[in-house]
């Protein structure tokens, strides 16, 4: 149970971070992503809810069982984890709020360099 909590807790986190991200980009989606010329292979639009519950549902489960590890490391990679939870949430932001690809695609880039040196830690 004493490892639970904590898996819990960093799954509510995400799935907060994520419901935060979605109200600056519920105008954009409604009015201007549709809009947008997109290539024939995008996902029907009830795919990215689905697909980003369960990358959050990872994430939370990802930094839950890392809380457990006792080593100078883990204050790095907990740093590095909340940097890419706020990339995560700062690309919603980039492109749907300001409606900007080119922003949106530089947050893509950080979050991938960031995503990769977690993975590697």
């Amino acid at each position: 149970m004493k490892r639970i909590i904590p898996i819990l807790i960093a799954i509510l986190i995400c799935f907060s971070v994520g419901c935060t991200a979605s109200y600056f980009q519920s105008e954009s989606i409604l009015n201007w992503y549709p809009a947008l010329e997109k290539p024939s292979c995008t996902p029907p639009d009830i795919a990215f809810p689905i697909a980003w519950s369960f990358i959050y549902l990872c994430m939370g489960i990802s930094i839950g069982l890392i809380w457990h590890i006792w080593t100078i490391r883990r204050q790095m990679i907990i740093r590095l984890f909340g940097f890419q939870l706020l990339f995560n949430f700062t690309w919603s932001i980039f492109f749907f709020y300001f409606r900007s690809p080119l922003l949106g695609f530089a947050n893509i880039l950080v979050l991938d360099v960031l995503v990769i040196y977690y993975m590697i830690e």
